[in-house]
């Protein structure tokens, strides 16, 4: 299936045709079957991530030179129905003062939002997607705005895991009435943690009780991410060294699966990058991209098969530049093809691509991402 074709083809979009009647009913996401559903019916999300909040600017990133309409009006024209938003623990905890905010082009300036704190954007901006059927996933990216590399895993010597959980519970209490907001992405790319070790590092155990804290007042789905280099995953495939990225690593699963009080809320959710962003054994390989099913299936793409295992797997972070020609940017584009076809062949469509924002610049129908249909 070549690129194009999956940019213009038809895409599976939200099922909630009028908003307002979405937003005045009962709505009840769950992952089962492998899938993610919406009332019982199968929904896929064709979801973007869009980061900034979890930096100093304290708001979306390219906000500082477009207005909000630029991209509410991207992601209308190309239907994207969520997005998943980082943001980091000290937000969480003690709000911040955004960037500047571009005023929409019938206002003055400065924009009306500028008297409002990060977190105050952040509830309004919430509100406008549910107007527009768009959900959000909440993210803990990282503790503080030095970022994922400052961030190993979901605790520091400045912040507790009680402060973690205690972040999570004002996120809950914050949203629980916002119907869009549906997910939460307990801590990105933990690859300093570790899987079933019995250690304060073990993801799958926070997962668990963040999922208790936040289940006590919402419904929300609970996407948990892989380590890094727990279990051990450096292996041979196909005659190559492989490892395992940051976010990557879901061997674990397979003996020890994440166990949810309500089970039907949890969907695993590995990161996945091509040759645009590492630079690794496999994408040498002589039957590149050929080869990559193999390590996606190693890594992560087994847990759908998985005898008893009803969790769907979504991509919560892909993706690269590409032009929509096949061998564009160091291969990524023969890479960014593989992945699609393995995620449709595989029913794994849902996912959410990393979104590219620049000077302010959306992504330019040229390069929009090539999404699994």
């Amino acid at each position: 299936m070549g690129l194009q074709s999956i940019i213009t083809g038809a895409v599976a979009a939200l099922a909630l045709g009028a908003t307002a009647n979405a937003a005045d009913s009962a709505v009840s996401f769950t992952s089962e079957g492998g899938q993610i559903k919406m009332n019982g019916t199968p929904l896929q999300l064709k979801g973007l991530n869009w980061h900034g909040f979890q930096t100093t600017t304290g708001l979306f990133h390219g906000i500082w030179s477009q207005p909000f309409s630029f991209f509410f009006d991207f992601l209308e024209e190309y239907e994207f129905n969520a997005l998943r938003v980082p943001m980091d623990l000290d937000l969480m905890l003690n709000d911040r003062t955004p960037g500047y905010i571009t005023p929409e082009p019938d206002e003055g300036f400065p924009s009306p939002l500028a008297s409002n704190t990060s977190l105050e954007i952040l509830d309004w901006f919430v509100a406008q997607c549910a107007d527009r059927g768009i959900l959000i996933m909440l993210d803990m990216h990282c503790l503080d705005t030095a970022g994922t590399n400052a961030s190993p895993v979901f605790y520091s010597s400045k912040f507790s895991t009680e402060d973690t959980i205690s972040g999570w519970k004002a996120m809950a209490d914050r949203y629980a009435d916002a119907w869009n907001v549906f997910a939460i992405d307990v801590f990105n790319e933990p690859f300093g943690g570790t899987w079933a070790e019995g250690q304060d590092t073990d993801m799958d155990a926070f997962a668990v009780e963040v999922a208790a804290t936040v289940h006590e007042n919402t419904d929300w789905l609970i996407f948990v991410e892989g380590t890094s280099d727990s279990p051990n995953c450096t292996e041979s495939i196909d005659g190559d060294t492989v490892v395992c990225g940051y976010g990557d690593n879901l061997l674990g699963v397979g003996d020890h699966p994440v166990q949810l009080g309500k089970a039907n809320k949890l969907v695993y959710s590995p990161h996945t990058y091509g040759p645009s962003q590492h630079m690794r054994d496999e994408f040498t390989n002589a039957d590149f991209p050929n080869n990559m099913p193999d390590v996606w299936e190693n890594h992560w793409g087994y847990i759908r098969k998985i005898e008893g295992n009803d969790a769907a797997v979504v991509l919560g972070e892909w993706g690269g530049p590409v032009t929509g020609e096949s061998d564009d940017v160091d291969n990524n584009g023969l890479w960014m093809s593989a992945i699609v076809d393995y995620l449709t062949d595989n029913d794994m469509q849902s996912n959410f691509f990393w979104w590219y924002v620049r000077f302010g610049c959306s992504i330019p129908p040229q390069t929009s991402p090539p999404l699994p249909c």
